[in-house]
């Protein structure tokens, strides 16, 4: 069976995943979940989950602030059990170190879900050599998902999401994409101050990511 690397996780009925809930016969995202609410900075702008997750997890999500604010949000809506880590400000190199300790102590896990890349828009260079170390470092058997950068305040995402899309063994979740309808200012409707998602886009873009861990628990 394959197994996936998405820093997120999707579900699947049956226990063929580890850490996989029984929810009957489906394996949709869950709906009815609260409203996403996005979290400001706190005090300690870090959420990591504690190691028994690891080990019970069908899947290990990395990410920034973005996902730092939707991480809840997150949690509700899929229906496999994940493990999430995320910092404010977190640059690639730095979630691809985490990673790597994770998969040193615990072993790598059927999905990594991999939401970082918006810190490192000045070095595209340097962003596409940690896609590819992320890669390297994980089993064919785990499958790898990353979700694109969009920021209206900061140029050069294009040119990290082209760099990202060059690296063979990964799924590209195209969170860019979604962002295309503006308002006036010319601004995303997904986004509250440029970079980080307000109510709406942090639906929108927790779905993109327990829409491809449930096609992923398929496979």
């Amino acid at each position: 069976m394959k197994h996936v690397v998405v820093a997120i996780a999707a579900a699947v009925a049956l226990s063929l995943l580890p850490g996989v809930a029984h929810a009957a016969t489906s394996v949709e995202v869950a709906r009815g979940a609260p409203p996403c609410e996005p979290e400001s900075r706190t005090a300690r702008p870090m959420s990591k989950s504690a190691p028994a997750t690891y080990r019970r997890a069908g899947a290990w999500t990395y990410g920034d602030s973005i996902t730092f604010q939707s991480r809840q949000h997150l949690r509700r809506i899929v229906t496999v059990r994940t493990a999430v880590d995320a910092h404010w400000g977190r640059d690639t190199e730095s979630a691809v170190d985490a990673l790597a300790a994770d998969v040193r102590r615990h072993g790598a896990p059927p999905v990594v879900v991999m939401a970082v890349g918006t810190n490192d828009l000045k070095d595209v260079r340097a962003f596409r050599a940690q896609v590819v170390r992320t890669r390297q470092l994980l089993p064919r058997r785990t499958r790898l998902v990353w979700v694109d950068v969009y920021a209206d305040a900061v140029t050069g995402h294009d040119a990290a999401n082209r760099a990202l899309r060059s690296v063979r063994g990964i799924e590209v979740l195209e969170w860019s994409r979604q962002n295309t309808r503006r308002l006036r200012d010319g601004r995303s409707r997904l986004l509250g101050d440029g970079i980080h998602v307000n109510a709406r886009g942090c639906e929108i873009r927790n779905d993109l990511i327990g829409t491809a861990l449930t096609r992923a628990a398929r496979r």
